[in-house]
């Protein structure tokens, strides 16, 4: 159960889902609780995304927590939905988007040459998740199911270190611990180019029908 499963000892964990369950009774809200934790994530990325600075940073990471969470959360209390499967892939590219609208308006006042560097990053990490959800879209209206791989989520999490080096690194005020945390998001960005392009390959092998797949 991703964070549910690894933030709550296994001993209390049977507790809390039992105490949720008292206190979140049948009903509109209880089926659609993964799904405003999902909108909730979302609006703390978007209220990151307008304030710069530590305030800024603080707001995207726990909005991106809660992204984290709702999917265990849904399965924990069995609220699985289809709006909500249908829903949380385009939340989640709405918030990498964001995500790389804010880190490049941080751009504005660097040197050139790190201007350069940081702009190409971003673009790759924007460039491949546009690539995603227009992949995403198209499957969904050809009514095929869309699947995660094993690239695709380790896509997701070297896009994150990323991103999340980035933000940390815009707002470190030692040049020299500037540049080194940066540095980790330059080395994942470049690993994030292999499993981005395994992953959409991949991906697009859906639409090739079986006989001609070879």
């Amino acid at each position: 159960m991703g964070i549910i499963k690894h933030t709550i000892p296994r001993s209390t964990r049977e507790q809390f889902v039992t105490a949720v369950n008292q206190r979140l009774p049948e009903g509109l809200l209880r089926r659609q609780s993964a799904n405003l934790i999902s909108a909730a994530g979302a609006g703390l990325v978007y209220a990151g995304s307008e304030v710069d600075g530590k305030t800024g940073l603080a707001l995207r990471i726990l909005g991106e927590t809660f992204d984290d969470i709702d999917g265990d959360w849904a399965r924990a209390f069995g609220v699985v939905s289809e709006s909500g499967a249908l829903i949380d892939p385009f939340l989640d590219k709405g918030k990498v988007f964001l995500e790389v609208r804010t880190l490049w308006r941080h751009t504005t006042d660097m040197e050139p040459g790190e201007q350069i560097l940081r702009r190409m990053a971003l673009g790759i990490i924007g460039g491949k998740h546009l690539v995603n959800a227009g992949l995403n879209t198209t499957a969904q209206l050809m009514g095929l199911e869309p699947h995660s791989s094993m690239a695709g989520q380790a896509n997701l999490w070297v896009d994150g270190i990323a991103i999340g080096a980035f933000g940390v690194a815009d707002v470190i005020e030692d040049p020299e611990l500037q540049r080194n945390v940066a540095n980790v998001g330059y080395v994942a960005t470049a690993v994030g180019v292999i499993t981005g392009g395994v992953a959409i390959a991949g991906y697009a092998r859906q639409f090739v029908p079986p006989e001609n797949a070879e």
